[in-house]
């Protein structure tokens, strides 16, 4: 099995970031109702919002660090402050401190995304371009089935156990620091032993080299319009179909809004643990241009396409079709992205290139908002639009890139 031939620093990334991902889904998605329940929707909203840009400025600052600092050490450190912050949210949940509980959820989104750029730097000097698609490939499966198995588990413990199960994710990531920090192999050079104290200055004096690659900053916008077309269909989607009341059907069941998102969303997931390995191992073969151009047109135009249907038989035909082209796009675009990468600055890099997801929900969220204002097929008119100039951006960023080298 070629899982098992990835050196051990590659296998740990791929095991331990499953498990910690399984339990980041079992508790997250559920802590805007946790949070409106024991105090107010608007005070839930506010630490939310405040959640999204320290999850964007501590990755950032992240970023900053893997480049300065010694990765591994980084990367220890994140976890074990991460794993104590999750252990002291649930102690704070069984004597129902919320403001407490805020204060430690706030403080695990810091320490949480703290090590992700240091992770990701670490996992590329493990990789190299004979086996780079193949780690991407197993790692986008298993993103997808611990995002499915953890929404499981939180779905059904999540309201009577939340804290067992935060001091569970917290043991279980202490047990992960520890992991990492016996057997994580670390290939960078030593950095000097000059001590550097982070300033907004030299921080953003470190971003300068990235933001400053104009082709690399395009690459990112446009994946990020990319990601953003599944957004849609949680979004214009499901608000257009309740609010024209449609009630869809196949034989004897009958499918309101809601119920027909989580139908598409259930055949998405299905398709992407069936299929993924496969098709990805398949897609090996041809050049990661093409593979990019045709994974793109295939997901992105067939999410657009929902927002002019109400017709149940044909959303499920172009979610399959949606789907096909995610398992095509998604594992290419990361190797994509490292391969575009100046890797003497993997960290920031690989912090900047994190905000092609962090902002498609953004843009879909914007979308959302000027969909109330404007006609649904003029607003299936303009993202078309978008999402043709994304996929040939990112076809010419790549091209042009690859063939400088």
């Amino acid at each position: 099995m070629e899982f098992f031939n990835f050196n051990v620093t590659i296998r740990l990334r791929l095991i331990c970031g499953f498990v910690t991902r399984l339990f980041n889904m079992a508790v997250i998605p559920f802590m805007a109702i946790y949070f409106a329940e024991k105090t107010t929707p608007f005070v839930s909203g506010i630490v939310l919002t405040f959640s999204i840009i320290l999850n964007v400025a501590s990755n950032l600052f992240g970023g900053y660090l893997a480049d300065i600092f010694n990765k591994k050490n980084v990367l220890v450190t994140g976890i074990l402050l991460n794993s104590l912050s999750l252990i002291s949210i649930g102690i704070s949940m069984s004597v129902l401190f919320i403001y407490l509980i805020i204060f430690f959820f706030l403080l695990n989104i810091i320490f949480s995304s703290l090590y992700k750029p240091s992770l990701s730097a670490m996992i590329i000097e493990a990789t190299s371009d004979n086996n780079r698609r193949k780690v991407f490939r197993y790692n986008y499966w298993l993103v997808n089935l611990s995002v499915a198995l953890g929404i499981s588990i939180g779905g059904i413990f999540f309201k009577e156990y939340s804290n067992y199960i935060y001091i569970i994710a917290g043991l279980s990531t202490l047990i992960v620091s520890i992991i990492y920090y016996k057997y994580m192999r670390n290939y960078e050079k030593e950095k000097s032993s000059i001590k550097e104290n982070p300033s907004i200055k030299k921080i953003f004096y470190n971003y300068s080299y990235a933001i400053r690659d104009k082709s690399f900053l395009y690459f990112i916008l446009a994946g990020g319009i990319i990601f953003s077309s599944e957004w849609h269909l949680t979004n214009i989607v499901s608000v257009n179909l309740s609010e024209n009341n449609i009630i869809n059907s196949i034989g004897n069941y009958s499918f309101d809004a809601a119920k027909t998102i989580a139908f598409l969303q259930v055949i998405n997931t299905f398709i992407i643990l069936l299929l993924s390995i496969y098709i990805g191992k398949y897609m090996e073969r041809y050049k990661v241009k093409y593979v990019l151009l045709i994974g793109t047109s295939f997901y992105s135009f067939s999410y657009l396409f929902m927002l002019t249907t109400n017709n149940i038989y044909l959303m499920i035909l172009l979610i399959i079709i949606a789907s096909l082209g995610e398992l095509v796009f998604a594992p290419s675009y990361q190797v994509a992205q490292v391969n575009i990468m100046n890797l003497d600055k993997k960290g920031s890099y690989s912090a900047l290139g994190s905000l092609a997801t962090q902002s498609s929900s953004l843009i879909a969220s914007l979308t959302l908002m000027i969909s109330q204002y404007l006609n649904t097929y003029f607003i299936f008119i303009i993202l078309l639009l978008l999402s043709i100039f994304a996929i040939l951006t990112l076809y010419t960023v790549y091209n042009k890139r690859m063939e400088s080298v």
